[in-house]
């Protein structure tokens, strides 16, 4: 059976929304609910998907909008439309997920968003296909930050990786090769102020192909970065990350990102990776113990989740004054104050 959208929602009244999310259908876009909104979502809508003009008149009508996010939509384009920009000056989130290339340059050539602004942008290439349509949008907005940045607003952090679940884990080097586009747009913003580093759930590569490895090449085209996050890894992407970061001593392995001061980790366990660096730090001879991390990382910081007690003084033993716990629990001590 076709569907159609319907004529009017709420016949035809505007109650006093602020937040709007729409996922898999059509609605009349004209509608007055699409007014004064300071959240919209717009999702895996195919058929009745709004077209750009109608899509940017949304947007007029909520100058407040503080987060905005479309993804797997359809934005029906036409080439009579005059291009414009919408000023979004309360923006703080901005969305654009898996979108056709020429529909995702629109909206980010259409979206006059805040430099301070939070973007996520998740784009899906084909084999072989030219991410230079695809990346347009975003390598104008990183080179907006960028050269924001180095005139002294601001960190930029770049966060790269798989954004969410969704059976799609098999593009490996795509990471890589998005890095390289991009790093040549922004590297001449970059060299006295490194951006900050986010690596999201990326996957371990097996050690001699460097060619695949995300670290790697964020290594070789950010050499001073400072501050990076490791966020959602698995266990073995977390053994690769580490080995590379804090090389076995008397290895004569020079590490990746050799000016760290911040590393920070966030996972649902911390026990596991804690262990393992422990032992992974450990030095041979008589002399034996371990080999304390680099005195220049300041804090070494776990975020959410939680860390036994053997771990806890494993990494106490690594980085006894800068280790830092934020809201990640110490497991047992919930237990205690009920003992107690």
């Amino acid at each position: 059976m076709h569907w159609a959208p319907p004529i009017n929602v709420f016949e035809g009244a505007a109650p006093r929304l602020e937040a709007v999310a729409v996922e898999g259908c059509g609605l009349p876009w004209r509608s007055p609910i699409f007014s004064d909104l300071k959240k919209l979502t717009l999702s895996g809508i195919e058929e009745h998907a709004p077209c750009i003009d109608a899509l940017l008149d949304i947007l007029t009508a909520s100058p407040q909008l503080n987060e905005f996010e479309i993804a797997l939509t359809h934005i029906q384009l036409d080439i009579y439309t005059s291009p414009r920009r919408v000023k979004l000056p309360d923006l703080r989130s901005l969305r654009v997920k898996y979108l056709y290339p020429e529909a995702m340059t629109a909206v980010l050539n259409s979206v006059d968003a805040p430099l301070s602004a939070d973007c996520v942008f998740c784009i899906r290439p084909e084999d072989d296909q030219d991410m230079a349509p695809e990346l347009e949008g975003v390598s104008k907005r990183l080179v907006a930050l960028a050269r924001s940045v180095r005139n002294g607003s601001g960190t930029l952090t770049l966060q790269m990786g798989y954004e969410e679940q969704d059976g799609w884990s098999n593009w490996d080097a795509g990471h890589v090769d998005i890095l390289n586009h991009l790093a040549g747009k922004i590297q001449p913003y970059t060299k006295t102020s490194a951006p900050k580093l986010r690596l999201l759930d990326i996957p371990r590569t097996v050690p001699e192909d460097d060619d695949a490895n995300l670290l790697f090449a964020l290594h070789r085209t950010f050499p001073n970065v400072r501050e990076i996050s490791l966020v959602d890894l698995g266990h073995d992407a977390m053994v690769d990350a580490l080995r590379r970061l804090f090389p076995h001593p008397g290895s004569g392995t020079y590490p990746f990102l050799s000016r760290l001061t911040t590393l920070t980790v966030n996972r649902s366990s911390h026990k596991d990776w804690a262990v393992w660096l422990h032992s992974h730090r450990r030095r041979t001879g008589k002399r034996g113990g371990v080999t304390p991390l680099p005195r220049n990382l300041t804090p070494l910081q776990l975020e959410e989740g939680s860390i036994d007690t053997d771990g806890l003084q494993s990494l106490q033993k690594l980085a006894s004054e800068t280790l830092s716990l934020c809201n990640a629990r110490l497991e047992g001590e919930v237990q205690r104050v009920d003992e107690e």
